[in-house]
């Protein structure tokens, strides 16, 4: 074989390598689903009450589990390529446990809205990992400081803005690994 042909070889080994972990690295459509959920849990806070926002998580972050793990398993068909899952199952189901339990213990104090935006924090440092993606690395480290900084300060709708700075960061990541899965895609 010439050195061209290796070359060639080689380059389209990589570029089928560079796609491959850019399929893998999909994940648009949970980090939109629970944006908007994170999102939708501040009105429900500020007008309702604890028990009703409660109760949009415990419905809520289920469900969009279950869409998340449809989605992904439709783009493995779709595509032919799928990660090892039960990693990514482990985390989701330490966050939702996680952030439910201490949501819960809080009994409205800064456990309760604190305690569970830092769960989602570190869960979403997992994510990072096993995606290697920097982008949710830094989405997780702003939940961490804005978690620890609610628990600090205390300050009143702590819980609103916590979810969104969640629910804002997840939505606007979701929406840019969107653009970057439309690309791939082709």
């Amino acid at each position: 074989m010439e050195t061209s042909d290796a070359d060639r070889l080689l380059g389209a080994t990589r570029a089928a390598g560079r796609r491959t972990r850019s399929l893998l690295a999909a994940n648009s459509f949970p980090m939109i689903l629970f944006g908007l959920l994170a999102l939708a849990s501040a009105p429900v806070a500020e007008v309702w009450s604890w028990p009703a926002t409660a109760v949009l998580w415990l419905v809520g972050a289920p469900l969009c589990a279950v869409a998340t793990g449809l989605w992904y398993r439709s783009r493995e068909l779709e595509h032919g390529v799928a990660a090892n899952a039960w990693p990514f199952i482990a985390t989701a189901v330490f966050i939702l446990v996680g952030a439910t339990a201490l949501g819960m213990a809080g009994r409205g104090g800064a456990v309760s809205y604190a305690g569970p935006l830092f769960v989602i924090g570190l869960g979403y440092l997992v994510f990072a990992r096993l995606e290697r993606s920097v982008s949710v690395a830094g989405l997780a480290a702003c939940v961490l400081v804005g978690a620890i900084a609610l628990a600090l300060l205390r300050p009143s709708h702590a819980y609103t803005i916590g979810v969104v700075i969640f629910g804002v960061g997840s939505v606007l990541l979701g929406l840019v690994s969107l653009v970057r899965e439309r690309h791939v895609d082709g």
